[in-house]
C-alpha cells in the first residue's frame, strides 16, 4: 500500500479499528452473565437410597448442594412419608452449613420420629433467599427388624444353693428395641444342655413362671434353666443357662414366743392375739405345717385354743391381772410333730371405761340429772369420783362411791360448767373423762352414712361420710373411732363430714362411729356401724425424685418424677403433696397423664413433705405408698441486738441480761452463742437456750463489744455485728427476805426483820435502819453497819403503824432505800374458831373484840402467806365463799375499823379438812432391797381414833393387790430378783371418807449365785478313763440355779 503526504485515509482507518475495539470492551462488559444453577448432590443423602437401616426412635436426615455463590447462602425444607405419592413437609428454612467455601457445597441434616418395621420415602428442595430453588429426585429407606435383648435370668440362678422348694419361681425381664410384643420358650431340667424334651412352657407372654405348680421338684437337686424370646417378626434371642440347687429336707422348726415374750408381765389383755417365731421360714417347706396352741390360766391344766398354719392364732379374751402359760406344737402333714417349750406371761390391767351421754337442761330448768356408766374391763370393784364447778373455777369434788348418776341444780342457764368423772379399780387402774355443760345449749345430732355393711372395701383408701347438725347453730367438730380386732383408731377433731382413711387391715371386719361436739362443749354419739375389707391392691409406684427420705430438696420449680413397675396403657395418675404423713393436709393434689410433675407454686423451706401417686385405670383407683423428703434450710435471719443499745453508758456490772432478737424463717433455733470482748479485745464465749443471757460481773468504767450467733435445726448459722457500750456505777438493790408481808400486820414483838443487799458492782455497802411511826419523818437509825442484813425489833406499841426503813450506800453514793410499813398487833382482840388445828369446812370463822368497832376486816391467806380473801365484815363471824382443800394449810386474821382506822389482829395458821394423815418411812422411794423381802412401814398423823379401816396396796408396776392390815407396817414375803415393786397405804374414816399417801417404788438386788467345784481336784491325775465332775451351787436370793459345763 501507497501512503501519499495529505492524504485522510490513513486517519479514517485508525478510527475504525478504535471504535471496534471500544464495542468488543463494552459487549464484554456490560452483556448480562447467567444465573449460577442449584445442584442437590445423589450421592450424599444419608441414609442412602434404598438401604435397610437398624431401628432407633429418630432418624436423621443427611444431604449435600452445590452453589457457586456461596456467600449468598442456602435454605432447605424436607418432606418425608410413609406413601411415595403423599409426602409431609418436616421442616423449612433450613440453614445449610457452608462446608467446602472454594467449591460451594453446603450440608444439611434433619431428626424425625420414625415406626419400626416401615419404610419411608423422602425428598428435599433448596433454594436461595432471592427464590431460585433445586429438588432432589425421591430417595427410599426401610427399617429393620431388631432382634429381642437377651434375656437377663433373675435368681434363683447363679449357682445358687439351698432354694425353697414352696413357691419356687422363675423369673426374667428382657425387652424389644422396636417395641414388639415378645413370648418367651422356658427350658427347665437336670442337664447343662437343654434342647426341646426340656422345654417346660411354650409361648408365654408373662416374664414369671411357677414351677412348683408345672413340675414335681426333688430335694438336693441341681437344676438348669434359660429363657429364649422371640418377637413376631423372626427375631428370637437366648439367654445364659442358668443353674440351682434345691433346698435339703428339713426337720420340724423350732418355736420361740415373739408375743408376749416369756416372762412378760404386761401383756394387753385385749390383745386377743398370740405370736411365735420359728427356727426357719414356714416358706422353706413346701408342704403346710400345723401349730396347736395350748393356753392355761394360772395353775389349771392347758386346753387347745385352736390349730393354725401361720405363726399367730386369734385367741379368746384375757383377763386382766393374770398369769397366764402357753406351748405350741408343730406338725406335719405326715403326723410328725415337736413341741415347744412352756412359757409364763402375765396380763396387765385394764383402766375402767366410761360412757357419758350429754345431759340437756330446757331453757328455764336450773337443775338436771347426769347419767353415766362405768365398766371395768377385768371386771374389777370400781368406785366413783364426781368434780363440779364453774368453768372458770376449779371442780371440786361433790361426790364418790360407786354411784353412776349425780343430780345438779342451782345452775345458772348460758353458763358453762365443768363435770368430771374418775373411776378408779382395786388394783390401780384409773379413767377419767370430762364434759362440759352449758344450761340451754342442746346436743348436735349425727348419723353415719358410708361405709355400711358393705362386704369387700378396699383397703388402702377408705372413704367415711357421716353427716351432722346443730339445732342452736353451733359450730361441730367430730372424733372418727374405727376398731377392729388388730387396730384402733380415734382421729381428729374433724372440721368436714368425710374423711379418707389409708391403710386399714385386710379381710378384717370394722366397726365404726363418729362423735359430734359443739363449739360450747355438747356432745353425741353416732350409732355404730359395720362393714369388711377385702383385698389391697398390689403398690405399682416407684419413686424416682425426690427419693424417699431425700433432704435439701429445691424448695422452688420441685419436680416429681415416678416409674411404673408393670403396665402402663390405659393408666393415669392421681398425685398428690401433703405435709402430713395421715395426707390430710393436702398442699396439691393433680390428675395427670404423664409420670411426672414440676411445681409452678414454691413450697416452704425445711419442711418435711409427704406425696404420693394413685393409679387410676378404667374409673377405679389404687393407692400408692407415701414417701417423705424435706426441703432445703434455709439460714437464720441476722440477730438483731436490743439491750443494751449500741453506745450505751453507765450499764450495770453486776447481772446484765444481755437480749436480742433472733428467728429462723423455716425452722427453730437449736442453739446460740454470745461473744463478749474488752478492750483488751480478748474474747470470751457463751452459750444460751433462749434470746438473752445474764453475765455475772463485769468492771465498772470499761468498754465492751459483743455479738450473738444463732443455729438452728439443720446447722446452719447467722452472725450479728458487734454492739458496743460502757459500764458505770449502780444503784444498790434491797430485797425483804422475812417476814412476809403477811405477818407485818399484826406484828408481835420480838420481830426478826432479814433483807438481801445486791450491788451491781459487787461493793461494800453502810447500811443504816430507821424505825419510826407512820406519821412521822425519817429519824435517827436505830442501826448501823457494813453489809447489815437483819435487825430485830424489840419494841412495839400495840395497834400503831409504823415505817421500818433500809438504807444502803455504796463508795460512789448511789443509794437504795427499802420502805417496810408495819401494823402492831391489836389489844382486845381474841380468835374464837378456828384458833389453830384442825378447821373443818361447813363450819365459819369467829372471833370477839373487847371494845367498839364500826366492822372488821376478814383476812384469808394460803400456805405461801399469798392473800386469798380480804373483805369488810359487820359481824363477828364470817364464812367465804370458797372450797378448802383438804390437809392443806391456811392462815387468818381480822383487823378492827374503827374512827376509819384499820387495827390489825395477829394472823393465826390451821388445816383444812381431814384430821389425820399418812406419811411412808420405809423402804423410802427409789431404794433397793434384799430379795428376801421387806418390811413396809408408815407413820400415822393426827386424830388416828377416826380411821376405821387401814389397806396396803403392794405389788410389781401396773399389778398391785390390796391387803387390809391392823398395824402400821406390812411383811412383803420373797420378791421377785431384778423387778420394781410399788405401794401405798389408803386410810378410811368412819364416814368412809379416804386418804392415801404417795406412792413409793422400790427395786429388788439381783445377787449373782457362788459356785464352787469339788472334784476332781486341781492338778490332781486321774487313773480312769472316765471322770465324774462335781460342783456345788448357791444362789444368795433362793433363784433356782441351771448350769453350763465346759469341758475339753
Amino acid at each position: 500500500m501507497h501512503y501519499y503526504r495529505g492524504s485522510t485515509i490513513v486517519p479514517i482507518i485508525i478510527t475504525l479499528l478504535l471504535v471496534i475495539v471500544a464495542a468488543v470492551v463494552a459487549a464484554f462488559f456490560l452483556w448480562p452473565v447467567p444465573e449460577p444453577k442449584i445442584l442437590i448432590s445423589n450421592v450424599s443423602p444419608i441414609p442412602k437410597n434404598a438401604e435397610r437401616i437398624q431401628y432407633a426412635e429418630k432418624v436423621e436426615l443427611r444431604w449435600e448442594a452445590v452453589y457457586e455463590r456461596p456467600r449468598h447462602g442456602l435454605l432447605a425444607e424436607v418432606f418425608a412419608g410413609k406413601d411415595r405419592n403423599s409426602l409431609t413437609r418436616l421442616a423449612l428454612d433450613l440453614q445449610g452449613d457452608l462446608t467446602s467455601p472454594t467449591e460451594g457445597i453446603f450440608s444439611f441434616s434433619h431428626e424425625f420420629e420414625v415406626d419400626p418395621h416401615s419404610q419411608y420415602w423422602w425428598k428435599v428442595r433448596v433454594y436461595t433467599e432471592g427464590g431460585k430453588s433445586a429438588e432432589s429426585e425421591i430417595w427410599t429407606f426401610v427399617l429393620m427388624n431388631t432382634y429381642p435383648r437377651r434375656p437377663e435370668l433373675i435368681p434363683p440362678s447363679r449357682n445358687l444353693g439351698n432354694v425353697p422348694l414352696k413357691d419356687l419361681t422363675l423369673n426374667w425381664s428382657s425387652n424389644d428395641p422396636d417395641g414388639d410384643e415378645l413370648v418367651y420358650d422356658v427350658y427347665f431340667g437336670r442337664e447343662p444342655r437343654l434342647d426341646e424334651k426340656d422345654i417346660l412352657i411354650r409361648g408365654t407372654h408373662e416374664t414369671m413362671v411357677d414351677v412348683s405348680l408345672l413340675k414335681r421338684l426333688d430335694y438336693s437337686t441341681k437344676y438348669y434353666w434359660k429363657v429364649v424370646a422371640k418377637d413376631s417378626y423372626g427375631g428370637e434371642s437366648t439367654s445364659y443357662t442358668e443353674s440351682f440347687t434345691t433346698q435339703m429336707r428339713a426337720d420340724l422348726p423350732a418355736v420361740t414366743p415373739e408375743n408376749p415374750r416369756s416372762g412378760a408381765s404386761d401383756f394387753d389383755a385385749g390383745r386377743r392375739s398370740l405370736s411365735w417365731k420359728t427356727s426357719l421360714p414356714l416358706e422353706y417347706y413346701p408342704e403346710p405345717l400345723y401349730f396347736d396352741v395350748y393356753l392355761a390360766e394360772g395353775q389349771s391344766r392347758h386346753s387347745l385354743i385352736g390349730t393354725t398354719n401361720s405363726t399367730d392364732i386369734v385367741i379368746p379374751s384375757l383377763k386382766g391381772h393374770t398369769t397366764y402359760s402357753w406351748y405350741v406344737v408343730v406338725r406335719d402333714a405326715s403326723g410328725k410333730e415337736k413341741k415347744s417349750e412352756e412359757w409364763i406371761f402375765r396380763t396387765s390391767n385394764r383402766a375402767p371405761v366410761i360412757d357419758m351421754k350429754y345431759p340437756f337442761a330446757p331453757p328455764g330448768q336450773s337443775s338436771i340429772p347426769v347419767t353415766w356408766s362405768v365398766v371395768d374391763p377385768d371386771g374389777d370393784s370400781v368406785t366413783t369420783e364426781v368434780f363440779f364447778g364453774a368453768e372458770d373455777e376449779e371442780p371440786v369434788r361433790i361426790a364418790s362411791g360407786r354411784m353412776t348418776s349425780v343430780f345438779l341444780s342451782a345452775l345458772d342457764e348460758g353458763t358453762s360448767y365443768s363435770l368430771v368423772i374418775k373411776a378408779s379399780d382395786n388394783h390401780g387402774g384409773e379413767a377419767s373423762k370430762e364434759m362440759q355443760i352449758v344450761p340451754g345449749n342442746r346436743a348436735p345430732s349425727v348419723a353415719v352414712v358410708n361405709p355400711v355393711s358393705r362386704e369387700g372395701v378396699e383397703p388402702s383408701a377408705v372413704s367415711f361420710r357421716w353427716v351432722g347438725e346443730d339445732q342452736d347453730g353451733d359450730s361441730i367438730s367430730y372424733e372418727l373411732h374405727l376398731k377392729s380386732l388388730d387396730d384402733s383408731r380415734v382421729i381428729g377433731p374433724i372440721d368436714s363430714q368425710e374423711r379418707v382413711v389409708r391403710d386399714l387391715g385386710e379381710n378384717e371386719e370394722y366397726s365404726w362411729y363418729v362423735v359430734a361436739t359443739d363449739s360450747r362443749g355438747a356432745f353425741v354419739r353416732s350409732e355404730e356401724a359395720v362393714f369388711r375389707t377385702g383385698d389391697k391392691s398390689l403398690a405399682v409406684v416407684l419413686p424416682v425424685s425426690p427419693r424417699p427420705g431425700e433432704e435439701e430438696v429445691p424448695r422452688s420449680h420441685t419436680r416429681f418424677i415416678w416409674e411404673i413397675d408393670g403396665e402402663r396403657e390405659g393408666l393415669s395418675y392421681r398425685f398428690v403433696l401433703a405435709n402430713d404423713i395421715e395426707m390430710n393436709n393436702t398442699v396439691i393434689e393433680r390428675v395427670l397423664d404423664r409420670p411426672d410433675i414440676e411445681l409452678t407454686q414454691d413450697i416452704l423451706s425445711n419442711t418435711r413433705y409427704f406425696w404420693r401417686v394413685d393409679l387410676i385405670k378404667d374409673g377405679s383407683e389404687i393407692a400408692g405408698e407415701i414417701w417423705s423428703f424435706e426441703t432445703e434450710n434455709l439460714p437464720p435471719e441476722v440477730p438483731r441486738l436490743i439491750f443494751p443499745v449500741d453506745g450505751a453508758s453507765e450499764v450495770s456490772t453486776r447481772d446484765l441480761t444481755l437480749r436480742w432478737e433472733g428467728n429462723d424463717p423455716d425452722g427453730v433455733i437449736v442453739s446460740t452463742k454470745i461473744y463478749l470482748r474488752g478492750t483488751e479485745f480478748v474474747e470470751k464465749e457463751y452459750s444460751a437456750s433462749e434470746s438473752s443471757f445474764t453475765i455475772g460481773e463485769l468492771e465498772p468504767g470499761r468498754r465492751y463489744e459483743w455479738a450473738v450467733e444463732i443455729i438452728d435445726d439443720g446447722g446452719k448459722s447467722s452472725k450479728s455485728r458487734y454492739s458496743s457500750f460502757v459500764t458505770g456505777n449502780q444503784k444498790p438493790v434491797i430485797k425483804l427476805l422475812q417476814p412476809s408481808r403477811m405477818f407485818l400486820e399484826g406484828a408481835t414483838t420480838p420481830l426478826v426483820v432479814e433483807w438481801e443487799l445486791d450491788d451491781p458492782e459487787g461493793e461494800d455497802l453502810e447500811v443504816g435502819v430507821y424505825v419510826d411511826l407512820a406519821e412521822e419523818s425519817l429519824g435517827r437509825p436505830v442501826a448501823i453497819g457494813n453489809n447489815l442484813e437483819r435487825y430485830v425489833i424489840t419494841n412495839l406499841i400495840s395497834g400503831r403503824d409504823y415505817l421500818l426503813t433500809i438504807v444502803a450506800e455504796d463508795p460512789g453514793g448511789e443509794k437504795g432505800i427499802l420502805e417496810i410499813p408495819i401494823k402492831s398487833r391489836v389489844s382486845g382482840l381474841d380468835y374464837i374458831y378456828p384458833s389453830g388445828g384442825v378447821f373443818e369446812n361447813d363450819r365459819e370463822f369467829s372471833w370477839s373484840y373487847s371494845q367498839q368497832s364500826s366492822g372488821y376486816v376478814f383476812r384469808l391467806y394460803d400456805s405461801d402467806h399469798n392473800p386469798i380473801v380480804r373483805r369488810v365484815v359487820q359481824d363477828n363471824k364470817y364464812r367465804p365463799e370458797l372450797s378448802f382443800e383438804d390437809g392443806r394449810q391456811y392462815f387468818w386474821a381480822v383487823s378492827v375499823l374503827r374512827d376509819n382506822v384499820e387495827y390489825a389482829g395477829e394472823p393465826v395458821s390451821f388445816i383444812s379438812g381431814q384430821p389425820f394423815g399418812v406419811l411412808l418411812e420405809a423402804p423410802r422411794n427409789g431404794e433397793k432391797v434384799s430379795a428376801s423381802g421387806v418390811t413396809l412401814k408408815w407413820v400415822l398423823d393426827g386424830d388416828t381414833e377416826m380411821i376405821r379401816q387401814k389397806e396396803v396396796y403392794f405389788g410389781e408396776l401396773g399389778s398391785l393387790s390390796r391387803y387390809t392390815v391392823s398395824s402400821d407396817s406390812y411383811q412383803t414375803g420373797r420378791l421377785l430378783p431384778g423387778r420394781t415393786y410399788e405401794w401405798f397405804v389408803q386410810l378410811t374414816d368412819n364416814s368412809g371418807a379416804t386418804i392415801r399417801s404417795e406412792t413409793f417404788r422400790f427395786s429388788v438386788e439381783n445377787r449373782p449365785p457362788e459356785l464352787s467345784l469339788i472334784s476332781p481336784v486341781d492338778g490332781r491325775a486321774i487313773g480312769e478313763t472316765y471322770v465324774d465332775l462335781t460342783w456345788s451351787g448357791y444362789d444368795p436370793d433362793g433363784d433356782q440355779l441351771r448350769y453350763s459345763v465346759y469341758f475339753g
